[in-house]
């Protein structure tokens, strides 16, 4: 038996009562079996747990490992370390286990399941998309850093008692939407998703080596992100004539996993929508025309190369490298706006250059506990902008989800 700090949502799916924070705000204790431990474990994509066997048959023979883990059907190949305590009245084995990092892959079988439960009501055959025509203005819809799997509070220990789970994430969504039924003001909306949409994979950034504490396994990531976008997509859809989704999919927390997760989301709205385009984006900076406007997406930060991403401001480095991308692309001809994430902050520089305005978007996702105990917590959400296709108008509204 292990004692340990639950979360709500880990006390749940463990079958406990939920009991109430402790004085000073921490997450309390709970009393775990071995069994609840290893599921605690995989849970939270740990590598290893120490759990507790006695060491005794029912004769007082000392036991082995070996035979310990077999007499409790235990893989003894997964035994990390083991260390033998005498108590006062028994002997234990503190065992140590490895869990294969495997066990926490989205698998070809684990997708076919998901899909098959949002497939219930869904025909097999992609719908042929209505033709666009588009108004004099545009709605669109950036949404960045969603981070869906981060847990910013681990040890109950952080000052703010920061939450960020599934429950709060569709919360934030009906907010969202809510307000874009208000704002509405064309018959067409852009949703762009800027990036590190999911945490990462198995407890790290895709580049690995950034270890990460979160409160999903890889499959509660994929499974989570599929609902989030497909649920937005729905409502979407029922207010807008014509949906057009880019997804950039070159970041540093989500990289190959998020790329994956964008095109079930692409394949799946295919065979749900006929008034919905999903277009994914797999290099640093690509971009897209509308009307007299290119918007290049990025998220700021790559999945291999970058050491330092793009800075919230337009400094010599940010302006040179889209400078060049304009030229290269032959984008001269447009209103041009860069878009971004990574810095959560919400930044729009209009003056620096003048070829291109520079917009840093702000992250739905809470910072980490890293970010508020070294800095501060900082304001989360989305933006909602309407702009006129033939000028450089744009009307830009915060939907604050503090």
């Amino acid at each position: 038996m292990i004692r340990f700090r639950l979360n709500p949502q880990e006390a749940e799916s463990l079958g406990f009562d939920l009991k109430p924070t402790d004085k000073d705000g921490s997450n309390p204790k709970y009393t775990l079996t071995n069994d609840q431990a290893t599921q605690l474990a995989k849970f939270r994509n740990i590598d290893r747990v120490v759990t507790e066997y006695s060491a005794t048959d029912a004769l007082g023979n000392t036991l082995s490992v070996e035979e310990v883990c077999e007499l409790h059907k235990l893989d003894f190949s997964k035994v990390r370390r083991a260390k033998l305590v005498a108590h006062t009245k028994r002997k234990v084995y503190n065992i140590e286990f490895k869990f294969d990092p495997f066990d926490g892959v989205v698998t070809q079988d684990d997708m076919e399941s998901m899909f098959k439960e949002l497939m219930k009501d869904i025909g097999k055959t992609p719908k042929k998309l209505k033709k666009i025509k588009h108004s004099k203005t545009c709605d669109r819809l950036v949404i960045t850093d969603v981070h869906v799997g981060m847990d910013p509070n681990p040890d109950g220990d952080d000052m703010y008692n920061m939450e960020w789970n599934e429950k709060i994430l569709f919360k934030d969504l009906k907010s969202i939407l809510n307000r874009v039924q208000v704002l509405k003001s064309s018959d067409t909306i852009i949703v762009e998703d800027l990036g590190d949409f999911l945490d990462g994979w198995s407890r790290q950034t895709t580049r690995g080596g950034h270890n990460l504490p979160q409160n999903m396994t890889n499959k509660g990531m994929f499974e989570v992100g599929l609902k989030f976008k497909l649920e937005l997509l729905k409502h979407l859809s029922s207010l807008y004539k014509h949906v057009i989704m880019y997804q950039v999919g070159n970041d540093n927390h989500a990289g190959d996993f998020a790329a994956i997760l964008n095109v079930a989301v692409k394949d799946m709205s295919s065979l749900m929508f006929d008034n919905v385009e999903v277009v994914n984006f797999t290099k640093f900076m690509e971009h897209y025309t509308i009307g007299a406007h290119a918007n290049i997406l990025s998220h700021g930060k790559d999945k291999i190369h970058m050491k330092n991403g793009m800075k919230p401001f337009m400094g010599p480095n940010e302006s040179s490298k889209i400078h060049v991308y304009i030229d290269s692309m032959k984008l001269s001809k447009y209103n041009i706006r860069f878009a971004k994430g990574d810095s959560h902050q919400a930044v729009y520089d209009w003056t620096t250059s003048h070829r291109a305005i520079y917009c840093n978007y702000p992250a739905m996702s809470p910072g980490s506990g890293y970010v508020t105990t070294n800095f501060k917590p900082s304001l989360r959400g989305v933006i909602f902008e309407t702009f006129e296709l033939k000028t450089k108008n744009i009307t830009t509204t915060p939907i604050w989800l503090n």
